[in-house]
């Protein structure tokens, strides 16, 4: 179960890098995000591989750019799309911390 969990939760937060990057640097045209974008990538490639790592990491990339956004002097129509992406970012963070978690409890309790 958790392991589906986890595939879910990858799906969702690649499409919400890949939509990030295309609003952002084509549509908007704001090219200071490909510095974050390469770290959130950095940050997908070890949670896949280290869940509990790449989690923590997500955390810590994506609770400070949610943050900067909201001081930046953007409209709020040009923030409104990375709030909702980077909030998924920040979830998909905490869920591969808790299923990792959950999954270690269940196979340490089955003896494997």
């Amino acid at each position: 179960m958790s392991k589906k969990i986890l595939r879910v939760v990858r799906f969702i937060t690649l499409a919400a890098l890949i939509s990030l990057i295309v609003i952002y640097t084509i549509v908007y045209l704001q090219w200071w995000g490909i510095t974050l974008f390469v770290f959130a990538f950095l940050a997908f490639g070890i949670a896949l591989v280290f869940p509990v790592v790449g989690g923590v990491f997500m955390l810590i990339l994506g609770i400070p750019a949610f943050y900067n956004l909201y001081d930046s002097n953007y409209d709020f129509q040009i923030k409104l799309p990375a709030y909702i992406l980077i909030l998924i970012f920040i979830t998909s963070g905490f869920i591969h911390i808790a299923t990792s978690f959950r999954w270690k409890k269940r196979k340490t309790k089955q003896g494997v």
